[in-house]
């Protein structure tokens, strides 16, 4: 999974998921986007519970806690179906504590280039607004659909990839030892309007053992793994700080696992607290 921009907004959203990844996070377009080689990406369902990491400046919060709900479902040939739900609880160093909520919805066929999604975010329980539409990429650029909060049509002479297609392509990279990817990407986040600029950084593949719920499951043994960092920032102002960045441990079948996200102001941390496998129709022959 990766935060991507509205996975990682809410905590981000992300990113997660995204790109949990996630995170958002999406990457450069490609004429192969399909993951026909290697381990498919497996349908799963994950939970990750928040804690508060580092709190830092006047800006940062006294407390903060929360949970995070992944699904996926589908395959490289029938597209896929995202599910991302992440409240999380606030406590400023002044005042009462805040309750967000994000629930997002993603479909993405199988060759990333068409992508829906709907974003809910809730303050505090009363829904705050609704995002919704949809995008087009094509050998010119991306063409974006929105519905809600207002109905606009948007054209980007723009590289620009879906969550589901980032995490293959970082899966690529990975498995042929690359290290940095620069990408922008798109998830529906801001009202529909917002492309980010991401730097990815994938590490060599981790040789020590994994020390989370990931540990427990026969289809994970003998998977490679890989930390990635992303650093997410504002398309229009890339030589500024990244809004936020995303550093998570992304297994070779798409499971996303020791998840943290830096605001600056603070950062929450993501640990595994439940992790199961979905069942999924396979590809017709």
């Amino acid at each position: 999974m990766i935060i991507a921009g509205s996975a990682g907004a809410s905590i981000h959203g992300t990113r997660f998921a995204a790109r949990i990844a996630g995170a958002a996070l999406v990457l450069v377009m490609t004429a192969n986007t399909g993951w026909t080689a290697g381990v498919p990406l497996v349908p799963h369902r994950a939970v990750y519970d928040l804690r508060m990491g580092a709190s830092t400046g006047p800006k940062g919060p006294a407390a903060a806690q929360g949970r995070i709900v992944y699904e996926m479902r589908g395959n490289h040939c029938n597209g896929y179906a995202i599910k991302f739900r992440q409240v999380t609880e606030v406590t400023p160093s002044q005042g009462m504590s805040q309750t967000s909520e994000m629930r997002s919805a993603f479909q993405e066929d199988a060759a990333g280039r068409t992508f829906r999604y709907r974003i809910d975010v809730l303050a505090n329980g009363r829904l705050a607004s609704t995002s919704q539409g949809s995008a087009e990429r094509s050998a010119s650029g991306i063409s974006i659909s929105v519905n809600k909060p207002a109905e606009k049509k948007i054209n980007l002479k723009l590289a620009v990839t879906f969550p589901m297609q980032q995490t293959i392509r970082i899966l690529e990279a990975a498995r042929k030892g690359e290290r940095v990817l620069e990408m922008k990407t798109y998830d529906g986040s801001d009202g529909g309007a917002k492309i980010y600029h991401s730097l990815q950084i994938i590490s060599a593949p981790i040789a020590k053992p994994a020390d989370d719920l990931t540990s427990s499951y026969p289809q994970m043994k003998g998977m490679k793994r890989w930390r990635v960092v992303a650093s997410n920032f504002d398309l229009k102002k890339i030589d500024a700080p990244p809004l936020y960045v995303l550093k998570y441990e992304l297994w070779e079948n798409g499971v996303s696992s020791n998840v943290s996200v830096d605001y600056g102001a603070f950062t929450l941390i993501g640990t595994m607290s439940k992790l199961e496998m979905l069942k999924t129709k396979p590809c017709a022959k």
